[in-house]
């Protein structure tokens, strides 16, 4: 960016706190403006799209673009009166953010896979803690290692096992060892 247009964006998002304008976005707002800048993009290849294969009048491709110019400064105007890094983070996100379109049997299907796939985890996750637990029975009990030194400490940590807490588990070298006469 030229260093005359980035001076008029800053005079720009001056002139806009001062009549009040916020220079940032709610995650909401965040979401909502990076479905235009989706639309804009499926907007533009469709319009292309379109024209390549004969499949589009003059009229309704001159109605296309002024919808497209009118939203894309629509757009513009929002971002120029954010802050930089909010601009930044809108970009970035708008980059690495797909867009698809599926049907309600299709949506479903999807949801129900989705639903599966967390119940199978949880449950998953539920064999993880009892296990858990016998290793710990297994282990920790009455020991005295540093946690530095334990590989079992280092397991729980990586799969961020909740660390006990109670009167056993007293012991300063280890958050997993405890005391069990």
């Amino acid at each position: 960016m030229g260093m005359k247009r980035k001076k008029i964006i800053e005079i720009l998002r001056k002139a806009f706190r001062r009549e009040g304008y916020k220079d940032y976005l709610t995650s909401p707002e965040e979401h909502e403006l990076l479905k235009i800048d989706k639309l804009l993009e499926c907007l533009d290849a469709l319009i292309r799209s379109f024209k390549e294969k004969g499949n589009i009048t003059p009229y309704e491709q001159k109605n296309l673009r002024t919808g497209l110019t009118v939203l894309d400064k629509a757009m513009y105007s929002i971002l120029v009166r954010q802050s930089y890094d909010s601009y930044e983070n809108i970009r970035k996100k708008s980059e690495k953010l797909s867009l698809f379109v599926v049907d309600e049997v299709e949506h479903k299907r999807l949801k129900k896979e989705f639903d599966n796939n967390i119940s199978a985890s949880e449950n998953i996750r539920e064999n993880l803690l009892d296990l858990c637990g016998v290793a710990m029975d297994l282990n920790c009990k009455n020991c005295e290692k540093e946690s530095k030194d334990c590989a079992l400490y280092q397991e729980f940590f990586k799969n961020q096992i909740a660390e006990p807490s109670g009167e056993h588990f007293e012991n300063k070298k280890c958050k997993y060892a405890y005391q069990w006469a």
